[in-house]
Formats: structure tokens, C-alpha cells, sequence
């Protein structure tokens, strides 16, 4: 006998399929469902969300230049002047610890006036200066090859070298008192080349450090140049090799394509993604999800392409004919006559601030452009007091104007460059003493305010008599 009450069991079982589907996205649409599926699929989906939003907001951008040139130069042993540069700074003999000495004041005085410690730390490490020689007389120098420099690479030769440098200075300042001027001259020659080499191919620190001890060298030519022993025709010879060696100098350009390679593998090391997580690797790989989501690290990339590009666009363009630097990383303008579109500084800048590893790795390459400005003022500072020396021995004073170096001594005068328009170095005389000096990068002309640091320049003044064997000697005629 059969039961007229249908199982609902049996019932559902002989339900059509499209019933069943239907009762299946009934259940599946309810609210209670619905809202907590949705909830868990944005969740899902918001890493990628967020990643595509962040990057949609800094363009696609190819390299700034030709990186494979660059990665791919080796420089040979034998044209390497780093290979003697890293026997000499295993060598150095440092500065007694005990001796509280202040090198600079030191080099500011005569060899006569150095304390006894500093005389003896000079001849300590005459076998230093012996290699550092040799490097300085190579044609070519790299440090650390384009692209293996990261964050945590340290350079001790660089720093070391700043050191050396003193030593240089303070070596020719004692041929100099020892009535040998031009071996001082070599000396001081072979200090303006290492200036050259240090970040000849390197990175930004690296060519500061060049630019550091090409101002150590500078401030003992200017010394040098005044010594009566120095001939009019040593001082031409002088004036002739600086500006060889200045020829020689690295482009902006290059230290900065350089300083793009170190900058890019500083954003990838483990040390900076410590440094801006603050935190300790994740087992769940929560610190890789953070950065996934944020768009790293092809956001930075992108950002730092464009920057670098925007850099590289005018760094070896003279200060007076690039576009104006703007906003917080001092991006130049855009120039009218660039045929694409190019980002505006503060669009880079607004780039940057959101691109967590560019913001943090990329260097004031900026300030090394002024940097690299100065250095290119102070050489030109530094060749024109040879010039006014050799006047001074020439005629017994120096002259009214700087016009009166052309044509015989100088082709013509050097520019300064912080000018808006073509302008000579600034110039007076002072009875018998002289000031040379450049408005500086704030383009202010402080009337030769050198001793405030508001103008950048040398004040001169002809050495003064000496007393020998009861005698008085005037240094300051003129040579025969």
C-alpha cells in the first residue's frame, strides 16, 4: 500500500535541474549570503585594485639613456688609477689619536708653523704618496663598476683618499718652504687629476669627494702662486696644465647615470625594505602583500625614470641656460622647445612623495648639480689668480681691471657662470692687495664678501717683506 503523503526527500530528487538551480540561486541571493560573499571577494581583490590604481597614476617611462653603455665599461689595471689608490690607502698611517690637530687650520699657516706631529705623520707615509702618485698619473679610474654599487656598499678608499689629499697638500707645502716650487707644482697637478678620478665613474658621494679634494688642491695653488720662488714661467705652465686637467673633468651627466644604477638597487636591497617597513621578514609574507598592494616596487621605478630623465635632460647645460628648478626635489621646467609633453616638477614631485622606496632612496641629485656648478666656478676663480700672479710679477702690482690679462696673459676673461647673461668674474684691487670673486648660486653680488661665505672666490695680497741676514727683501717686485 502507498502512502498518498509525498517525501520531500524523494520529492527534491525528482525536481527538475533547472528547479534546482533556481532554489540554489535563491539561497545564493539572500542578503545574509550576499553581503559577506561580497565583502570577502573585495577583500580578495583589493591588493590588486589598489596596485592598479597607484600605478595608473605614474606614467610607463623607458630607461633615462643608454644603460647597457654604461654597465659595460670595464676599466683595465693598467689604466686604472684605483688599483694604486687602494695599495696606498691600505698603507695610510693615520693621525696619531692622541694629536688634536685641525688639518685645515694647519693648511691654512706655513709648513714652518705645523705642529711637529703633523710634520711627522707627512713623512710616515711617504710610501702612500709614492702610489698615490703613480695612480694619479693614469689615464683613467673606476672605483666600483656601474651597477654593483648598492646601499650597503661601503668605500673606505674614497674616504681615505680625502685623507691623502691632505697629505698631498701638506707635502707641497713643505716643498714650497723648502724653496722647491715646482715639485709643489707637480704635487698639486697630480691632486687636481685625483680629483678628476675620484667619481670619474662612480656615484654622487664619489664625485663630491672628488670635488672636496679638488678645493683642498685649490687652496694651496692659491698659496702657492704667491710664493716669490714660483717663476712667471712656472705660473704659465700652471695655467696651461689646470685647464687641461679641467678639460678632463667627468660630465654631470655621467656621475648621474651612475648614481640611477646605485639608486635602483638601493630601492631592491634588503636593506632598505627593513629600513622602511620596520619590520622583521614575515613567515606570511605579509611585507611582500604591503608592497604588492602599494605598487612596488614598479612604482618607484617608474618614478625614478622619470626624475633621472628630467635631471639628466639639462645637468650639463650651463646654470644660465637651463629651465627654472621647482618644488621639493628642484625638477627643471620643462623647456618650450621640447617636442613631447614632459611632467612638470610638481607632478614628479607628487610621483616621488607617493613612491614609498624612490622617496627614500633617491638622493638631493639636485644639490649635486650646484655642486658640480660650484666646482666649475672655483676652477675658473683658481685659473685666473695664476693669471693675475703672473701679472703682479710682471709689473709689481696687480692690475686696476681684469681686462688688462688680455690678450697676453688670458685669451679672455672667465664667466661667471651664476650670471644671468655673459659675465666676466668680478674684480677689485685694494692699494696692494686684490679680491676675485662669483655672485655664488644665489646670483647676489655681495661685493666680494668671501670671508662671510656670501660670494665664492680669493682675497690676494702680495707676500710681504722678509728679513734674511739683516736684510730686507721686498718679494713683491717684479721678476727679471
Amino acid at each position: 500500500m502507498t502512502s498518498d503523503v509525498a517525501s520531500p526527500v524523494g520529492s527534491e530528487m525528482h525536481l527538475p535541474v533547472e528547479t534546482k538551480r533556481g532554489r540554489w540561486w535563491a539561497w545564493l541571493f539572500r542578503l545574509r549570503v550576499v553581503i559577506p560573499l561580497f565583502i570577502l571577494l573585495v577583500l580578495l581583490l583589493a591588493p590588486t585594485l589598489i596596485r592598479g590604481y597607484r600605478l595608473s597614476s605614474v606614467p610607463e617611462a623607458t630607461e633615462p639613456f643608454d644603460t647597457e653603455s654604461v654597465l659595460k665599461v670595464v676599466v683595465p689595471d693598467d689604466q686604472n688609477a684605483f688599483v694604486e689608490y687602494r695599495q696606498a690607502a691600505d698603507l695610510l698611517v693615520a693621525l696619531s689619536s692622541t694629536a688634536t690637530i685641525d688639518l685645515d687650520e694647519v693648511q691654512k699657516g706655513e709648513w714652518d708653523a705645523a705642529p711637529e706631529v703633523v710634520r711627522r705623520w707627512v713623512d710616515d707615509n711617504r710610501r702612500v704618496l709614492e702610489l698615490w702618485k703613480l695612480g694619479s698619473a693614469k689615464a683613467d679610474a673606476q672605483y666600483i663598476r656601474a651597477g654593483e654599487a648598492n646601499w650597503d656598499t661601503l668605500m673606505p678608499v674614497i674616504e681615505q683618499l680625502r685623507t691623502v689629499a691632505r697629505l698631498v697638500a701638506l707635502d707641497a707645502m713643505r716643498l714650497r718652504a723648502e724653496g722647491h716650487p715646482d715639485q709643489a707644482w707637480d704635487l698639486l697637478c697630480s691632486g687636481m687629476q685625483t680629483g678628476n678620478h675620484v667619481g670619474r665613474r662612480g656615484i654622487v658621494i664619489e664625485r663630491l669627494v672628488g670635488m672636496s679634494i679638488s678645493v683642498t688642491m685649490g687652496q694651496e695653488i692659491v698659496k702657492w702662486a704667491r710664493n716669490p720662488a714660483v717663476s712667471v714661467a712656472l705660473l704659465e705652465r700652471a695655467r696651461v696644465e689646470l685647464d687641461d686637467i679641467w678639460r678632463q673633468r667627468p660630465l654631470t651627466s655621467s656621475t648621474l647615470q651612475h648614481e640611477y644604477f646605485y639608486v635602483r638597487l638601493s630601492m631592491h636591497s634588503e636593506s632598505m625594505l627593513n629600513y622602511i617597513g620596520k619590520v622583521r621578514p614575515s613567515p606570511l609574507g605579509l611585507n611582500n602583500l604591503a608592497f604588492y598592494t602599494t605598487g612596488e616596487p614598479s612604482l618607484s621605478d617608474r618614478s625614478l625614470k622619470h626624475v633621472f630623465r628630467n635631471y639628466l635632460t639639462q645637468a650639463d647645460k650651463p646654470a644660465r641656460d637651463r629651465t627654472k628648478q621647482t618644488g621639493v626635489l628642484k625638477c627643471f621646467e620643462p623647456h618650450p622647445s621640447a617636442g613631447a609633453p614632459a611632467p612638470t616638477p610638481s607632478q614628479l614631485d607628487s610621483w616621488v612623495l607617493q613612491s614609498i622606496l624612490c622617496y627614500s632612496a633617491l638622493p638631493a641629485a639636485s644639490q649635486f648639480i650646484s655642486a658640480a656648478d660650484r666646482a666649475e666656478v672655483r676652477n675658473s676663480l683658481v685659473t685666473t689668480v695664476l693669471a693675475l700672479e703672473i701679472y703682479r710679477r710682471q709689473h709689481g702690482t696687480y692690475p686696476d681691471t681684469l681686462s688688462a690679462l688680455v690678450p697676453d696673459i688670458m685669451p679672455e676673461i672667465a664667466d661667471d657662470l651664476y650670471e644671468p647673461s655673459p659675465t666676466p668674474l668680478k674684480y677689485r684691487r685694494e692699494d696692494t692687495n686684490a679680491v676675485l670673486w662669483s655672485v655664488s648660486d644665489d646670483t647676489v653680488d655681495n661685493a666680494g664678501d668671501i670671508v662671510g661665505g656670501k660670494d665664492l672666490g680669493y682675497r690676494l695680497e702680495p707676500p710681504k717683506p722678509r728679513v734674511e741676514a739683516g736684510a730686507i727683501e721686498d718679494s713683491s717686485k717684479p721678476s727679471k
